[in-house]
């Protein structure tokens, strides 16, 4: 039997590095990004401009 993942549906960024994440089973969560922003790809993540352009 296959274990269920839920999808992301949407995210919505925060002002402060934070992303509410919204999945198919009604769930939501709430990942705290700032401690990426000094790691390799995510570091263009300091942009908050650029930060605040994430979806899915």
């Amino acid at each position: 039997m296959m274990e269920y993942y839920p999808e992301v549906v949407q995210v919505i960024p925060t002002e402060d590095y934070k992303v509410y994440i919204y999945f198919d089973d009604g769930s939501i969560k709430l990942f705290d990004a700032s401690s990426l922003l000094e790691k390799g790809e995510f570091q263009r993540l300091k942009d908050k401009k650029f930060f605040l352009t994430l979806s899915v």
